[in-house]
């Protein structure tokens, strides 16, 4: 069974879309790990696939981009996935974002 792990910058609480993206891969056949923020005062989270919260610092701003996304890192290096979906542009990373940004404009 292929793994994929997507990763949000949002609280996964309150992201319904995200939920429908994972929801609609398991059924599919794929395991997927959901990775997003955990506020002070987020709400208990039960879905039917795996999901990994993490507690930040900051909540804004570039150093919580850079937070983020060295936890992100190393979640995947020592993580087995088969494949990392970045739900938003600001999951991709900094370095990313134009690259991201020139894909998006060559599909149109």
């Amino acid at each position: 069974m292929r793994k994929i792990l997507l990763a949000v910058t949002n609280d996964l609480v309150t992201d319904h879309r995200v939920h429908k993206v994972a929801s609609s891969l398991q059924k599919m056949g794929f395991e997927v790990t959901l990775l997003g923020r955990r506020f002070r005062k987020s709400g208990s989270l039960s879905r039917p696939y795996q999901t990994r919260r993490y507690r930040l610092l900051f909540n804004k701003g570039p150093l919580f981009y850079a937070t983020f996304n060295i936890r992100l890192f190393f979640h995947v290096l020592f993580g087995k996935y088969d494949v990392l979906v970045a739900n938003d542009l600001d999951t991709s990373g900094n370095n990313c974002r134009s690259q991201s940004a020139q894909v998006a404009n060559r599909i149109r």
